[in-house]
């Protein structure tokens, strides 16, 4: 089966599936595409097989007639493969001329040899296809996806032993979902636990500290240490001395055991070597060692029929009781492998930061011990946090994992929809993102130049010296040239984005994947502050600017006029480029009449404002520098305004920058939104 690209409105259900080395389990859940992270339902632990929810991971194959088999797993496997111990076709695998058994087949897919593949295969095609009758009334063929949980080891389990294994479980018919190419539907398995353990409301603050999570499976130990306080993502680590190496242990003993009772007896020795009689041994191991932890018991039973185990060779039963002092004798090297393991994570990974929890899962913690190896080598004072049931952990988590996964992906592709109807498709409107950073810049920079111009103009009308209108205007000038006008468009730009970000894609973000990042916090946008600069049109700002206090010039006007115009124009100009509009606009600022021709204002204006001044070049006395300073205060609000439109119309004039402001918002919430999805995906890889 291909790979399933998640459909919202589709597919309804996720299935996350633990195909462990001792034991599979699965749960499911609805995907809930649009709600929120609180009304989010946990998923349910699915029944594999009648009443079992997690199942041994064993595989038994048994041809009826040539050419029809028959397929077995979990404890139905092995309840059937202990009438049949005959002859050995690889490791842990036993086979007649119609049965073939595999147990502990689970290895990386570059070590699984062509009939271990198609073991795993048929294993995940059975175990997914029990998954389906047992969820009939939910499930169909086109509402629900797979996803998968993997070791956690990443020198291990590396990206090329993550797509081989996906491949194993689309080829045996799962519907593996697919993000793209880079992101398929598998979850480590520390992760999975990691999520499961921060899916609780109470271990919150114990994330925010520091919790150190202990997977103790079968075959490998996972570890994972994460505190949002001292860093970005957990960090994984882990060894291969999952609880297999206890029951092996065990086994050995027993086998010892036996050649001791059999000593002299080659016949009754050669059957102890068989593989299908120690691969017996092995499950009554296991299952009395799983009654033995969990249920508390004085003394390890290991009770095996070995007329059964041996298909009749050898008679009797073989009883044998473990004490826990005996236990402890056998399992001296086994424990200091633990050791070690924890304590070589604990150097090079958590070091000295804090361990508010140590939260553990995995059948095999169960075992008491391994609790107070983690308590002794982490120096942890407090409770280990086990589940009900440990061994459903992992499945949950995945679930959790696969489901946060698909919600963000949909997430994203709408927020990018959203964006670009936002906008590719809203350029030239007046309402569109451009329209709103030129507006805030072009407010920001008339409050700055007649901020400017009332502390130039004040500074002329209380000066202790006579000065000229031509000392003024080089004053103006100089002044409006130190403005970074460009900083102001930056700082447009930046403030608008970060304001539509906030509103358009950061609640959203919050609403549907904040739960998963670090402290739960969606890192606000941060703007490249460079970049409206570097993505301006032919005509900067600076242009726009800059060019308009250059035109006031020693020649802009004549006569009375040019005292007129460097009074109250030289800052008109800024903003108006012809003569006659700049007329208009200081009648419009001192009369607020509509002009009738420009000889009556001319005529009008200079008897009102200057009837003593000759030239530019006149000194004034304080008086008339006082009227100078009060005329601008009387006109400095609707001066403002006008000076505020005016760059305005300017600045959306030049449609190159209206264009690069457009497709530079655009990239930058673009950017954002992949950073946040690339964030959140980093606390499931």
């Amino acid at each position: 089966m291909p790979y399933i690209r998640p459909v919202e409105g589709q597919h309804e259900y996720i299935i996350g599936i633990d195909f462990g080395h001792g034991e599979t389990s699965a749960d499911y859940c609805r995907i809930q595409w649009k709600d929120p992270y609180i009304l989010l339902v946990r998923p349910e632990s699915i029944e594999i097989l009648h009443n079992i929810k997690a199942i041994k991971s064993a595989l038994l194959e048994e041809s009826v007639m040539e050419g029809d088999m028959t397929y077995y797993i979990g404890e139905e496997a092995t309840a059937r493969y202990s009438r049949y111990f005959q002859r050995v076709v690889g490791l842990n695998n036993a086979k007649t001329n119609n049965y073939t058994y595999y147990a502990e087949f689970k290895k990386t897919p570059s070590e699984m040899d062509d009939e271990h593949k198609n073991a795993m295969a048929i294993f995940m095609r059975e175990v997914y296809r029990h998954i389906r009758n047992r969820l009939s009334a939910q499930l169909n063929d086109n509402n629900h996806v797979v996803y998968i949980a993997c070791p956690s080891d990443p020198a291990i389990w590396n990206q090329s032993e993550l797509n081989a294994y996906c491949k194993i479980a689309s080829d045996a018919g799962l519907p593996i979902a697919m993000i793209d190419d880079d992101n398929k539907g598998i979850i480590r398995e520390s992760r999975a636990a990691f999520l499961k353990a921060k899916s609780y409301p109470d271990l919150k603050a114990s994330i925010r500290e520091g919790i150190l999570l202990i997977d103790f499976g079968s075959s490998t130990v996972d570890l994972t240490y994460y505190s949002s306080l001292n860093m970005k993502i957990p960090v994984d680590g882990g060894g291969n001395c999952g609880a297999s190496a206890f029951e092996l242990i065990i086994k050995n003993d027993l086998i010892n055991y036996l050649r001791r009772e059999y000593e002299g007896d080659i016949n009754r020795l050669q059957i102890l070597s068989l593989e299908s009689f120690n691969t017996a041994l092995l499950l009554c191991v296991r299952e009395a060692k799983e009654k033995f932890y969990r249920f508390e018991e004085e003394d390890l039973e290991i009770s095996l029929s070995l007329t059964k185990a041996s298909a009749g060779l050898l008679h009797g039963t073989v009883e044998r009781y473990y004490s826990v002092e005996r236990l402890d004798e056998l399992l001296v090297s086994y424990k200091q492998s633990i050791v070690d393991c924890f304590s070589l994570f604990r150097n090079e990974v958590v070091k000295e930061n804090p361990i508010e929890l140590i939260y553990m899962t995995g059948g095999a913690s169960r075992m008491g011990f391994v609790k107070q190896i983690a308590k002794d080598v982490f120096g942890y004072k407090g409770e280990v946090y086990t589940e009900a049931d440990p061994s459903l952990t992992i499945s949950n988590g995945i679930a959790i994992a696969g489901r946060a996964d698909l919600r963000a992906y949909a997430l994203k592709e709408k927020l990018m929809g959203e964006l670009h109807d936002a906008f590719s498709q809203n350029k030239g409107k007046t309402n569109s993102f451009a329209s709103d950073v030129l507006d805030k810049a072009s407010e920001a920079l008339s409050n700055k130049i007649i901020d400017i111009l009332d502390v130039v103009y004040k500074g002329f009308a209380e000066s202790s010296s006579c000065q000229s209108i031509n000392e003024l205007e080089k004053i103006l000038k100089q002044s409006l040239r130190g403005i970074p006008y460009s900083s102001y468009l930056n700082a447009a730009f930046s403030d608008t984005l970060v304001l539509y970000v906030n509103k358009l894609i950061a609640e959203k973000l919050n609403n549907i994947v904040g739960n998963y990042f670090p402290d739960e916090t969606i890192p606000e946008i941060a703007p490249d502050a460079s970049f409206v600069v570097n993505g301006l049109g032919k005509v900067s700002i600076e242009t726009v600017i800059a060019d308009s206090v250059n035109a006031i010039s020693e020649n802009f006007f004549e006569g009375t006029m040019k005292i007129i115009g460097t009074v109250v124009g030289g800052i008109l100009s800024l903003g108006l480029a012809a003569y006659g509009r700049l007329i208009e606009g200081i009648v419009g600022l001192f009369t607020g009449v509509k002009p009738s021709s420009y000889e009556d204002i001319l005529d009008d204006i200079s008897h009102y404002l200057v009837p003593d001044w000759k030239d530019k070049f006149s000194k004034l006395n304080k008086g008339k520098r006082e009227r100078v300073y009060s005329e601008f205060k009387k006109n400095k609000k609707s001066y403002t305004e006008t000076l505020k439109e005016t760059i305005k119309l300017k600045l959306r004039g030049d449609a190159n920058l209206y264009s690069s402001i457009i497709d530079g918002g655009f990239k930058q919430a673009e950017q954002y939104i992949t950073e946040q999805i690339k964030n959140f995906r980093l606390m499931l890889n």
